[in-house]
């Protein structure tokens, strides 16, 4: 069964400018929009099908709309022969524009619900990264490194927060010399021609990309370097 809708979707420009509907007569575009009404209302949108989910014949097109048997067959065949609506292999009357409305609204509805889940299970991420920080920022080693990173350059604490201790982590050393030995790097980065400049990498990259292992000398080549390359 095809969701509710509450109108239909009617365009007056097709409607003036279709070469199908002007070369049929006025009494035959009348009983166009009523069995589009009745295609809107099908358990499949845009097929003529009763409620039962049987094909409408002309027969209940007739006593649907109150014309006689023999002017529902001449209308309807009015309406087919010049292209206004089609028939399948089944003999069911449909509307091809009504189908390409249908299909596009159900193709963006999932595109929405894939979007909602999307947006859902990033959050339900992001809520796990700051649980696990709460938790690993009650480790005093961790929160060492943490206070030694200048204040305008502390960005994205919870992820930030588990980069320091995956580092401690990586290190050759105990977390306490390792926790130093970090926290004095990261604080001597900032204050680097690339930890000054516009190109610094965050903490939880420079972190993540083992930068308190690389020498000084390399943080100074790689700003310039990038000053030229926007100059």
């Amino acid at each position: 069964m095809s969701s509710k809708l509450p109108a239909i979707m009617f365009y007056p420009g097709d409607w003036m400018k279709d070469p199908a509907l002007r070369a049929t007569s006025l009494f035959a575009r009348g009983l166009w929009i009523d069995l589009l009404c009745f295609m809107h209302e099908s358990p499949k949108r845009g097929f003529l099908l009763l409620k039962t989910g049987q094909p409408m014949g002309v027969k209940h097109i007739a006593r649907m709309t109150g014309v006689t048997l023999k002017e529902a067959t001449t209308l309807t065949q009015e309406l087919v022969e010049n292209g206004v609506c089609s028939i399948d292999d089944a003999g069911v009357i449909y509307s091809r524009r009504m189908i390409r409305d249908e299909e596009e609204r159900a193709s963006k509805r999932r595109a929405g619900q894939r979007g909602g889940r999307m947006r859902v299970a990033n959050e339900r991420q992001a809520r796990r990264v700051e649980d696990d920080a709460s938790q690993v920022a009650r480790d005093k080693d961790v929160m060492h490194v943490w206070r030694a990173i200048p204040a305008k350059a502390r960005k994205s604490k919870p992820q930030t927060i588990l980069a320091i201790d995956e580092a401690i982590k990586r290190s050759k050393s105990d977390r306490v010399t390792a926790s130093q030995a970090i926290a004095a790097r990261v604080a001597e980065y900032y204050k680097s021609e690339e930890g000054r400049s516009e190109f610094h990498r965050t903490p939880a990259r420079w972190l993540d990309e083992d930068g308190f292992e690389e020498p000084t000398e390399a943080w100074n080549c790689r700003a310039k370097s990038k000053d030229t390359a926007f100059s």
